[in-house]
């Protein structure tokens, strides 16, 4: 699969992030999302919200920078959190035990139809 996926960080406030994804993330794509969390998730006592509603494709190297981002905010005492997701993430997330650390809140948006 040959991703094109879209990475945004923007400031939100003192010492808070909003991270906005969009489209398919696999292994070129990965490595800039590992990059863009990796930049805020260090910065000590942040706050970082990802939105990933927009999200067509997670693939393995993505979570696997997730992972890593969620390591490096625990050390830094940042929190790394999922404000929005698509059913795709959602699955993914519930897949790996990741839905739970990231604090995915169960909207309509996040959630698989029935």
């Amino acid at each position: 699969m040959s991703g094109h996926g879209w990475v945004h960080v923007a400031p939100a406030g003192a010492n808070r992030w909003t991270v906005r994804l969009s489209g398919e993330f696999d292994g070129h794509e990965s490595a800039e999302l590992r990059q863009a969390l990796g930049d805020v998730a260090t910065t000590h006592g942040s706050i970082i919200d990802v939105e990933m509603h927009s999200v067509t494709f997670l693939g393995a190297a993505a979570v696997a920078a997730i992972e890593a981002a969620v390591s490096s905010a625990m050390s830094s005492g940042a929190v790394l959190r999922v404000t929005s997701a698509s059913p795709i993430v959602i699955r993914v997330l519930e897949a790996t035990r990741l839905r739970h650390i990231l604090h995915v809140p169960p909207t309509p948006r996040s959630e698989s139809p029935a």
